[in-house]
């Protein structure tokens, strides 16, 4: 029996206020596969599934989470990269984009689908598991939004991110034989898009800083309105 390789519940993360998140309400995984033993988290199956993968990725095929007890939603992102990886030959190839882009690239190109993910996560009244293919870039950067809103720590959010890193291998192996890592592909050229730097964590958490009003300016701006940010932290912290 298969399991998911990078999941994990974002309770007991740290606030600037002293408290911490709580555990059971938030998720983030890798791909589920058919199959799949349940991990080890306070409640599975959650409640609500937010799929970020392209919709290349999971060709419209059922949600192997879906249930009577499961809603999937599905809030496709990084449409064009996923293009590419199967065009090496466009003028911005894979082997030649930098991780830190990409996210910033993200929350300036796909800010109301992010905003859409941390409403769902804010409305849904079971745990909610975020998941893209490997768990690390639309996810890392979804699930860090909702953790900058409720005033996680920096230190924190970079920390979780970089926690990726020591799954990644075993991550690679589940994806391999998919769209974004076809069997026989080379993976060399695209090795660094499978790690967890800090600085590409840090690169988006300097972008949402950069606004006047920090970010949660940068959510209010783009959709997110502060009694929405006030449910989501009710959800995430109490």
């Amino acid at each position: 029996m298969t399991e998911l390789a990078n999941a994990r519940d974002l309770g007991g993360l740290p606030i600037a206020d002293g408290r911490t998140t709580r555990a059971g309400v938030l998720y983030r995984s890798d791909a589920p596969h058919a199959g799949d033993r349940s991990p080890e988290l306070p409640s599975w199956p959650p409640a609500l599934v937010i799929d970020l993968r392209a919709t290349a990725e999971h060709a419209g095929s059922a949600h192997p989470l879906a249930g009577p007890d499961t809603a999937v939603r599905r809030i496709p992102l990084l449409e064009a990269v996923v293009a590419e990886l199967n065009e090496p030959s466009a003028p911005t190839a894979p082997a030649d984009k930098d991780l830190a882009a990409v996210y910033v690239g993200m929350l300036k190109a796909s800010s109301a689908e992010f905003v859409e993910v941390l409403r769902l996560v804010a409305g849904s009244e079971g745990p909610v598991l975020v998941h893209c293919a490997a768990g690390k870039d639309r996810t890392g950067v979804a699930t860090a939004l909702a953790l900058a809103a409720v005033g996680v720590t920096r230190e924190a959010i970079v920390a979780d991110y970089v926690a990726t890193q020591a799954n990644m291998e075993r991550v690679i192996a589940r994806m391999t034989g998919g769209v974004l890592l076809p069997e026989g592909v080379d993976f060399e050229p695209i090795r660094h898009l499978f790690e967890a730097p800090a600085r590409a964590m840090e690169a988006v958490l300097d972008h949402l800083d950069a606004h006047p009003r920090g970010p949660l300016g940068w959510l209010d701006d783009h959709g997110l309105s502060p009694a929405t940010t006030a449910r989501l932290t009710t959800r995430l912290v109490g």
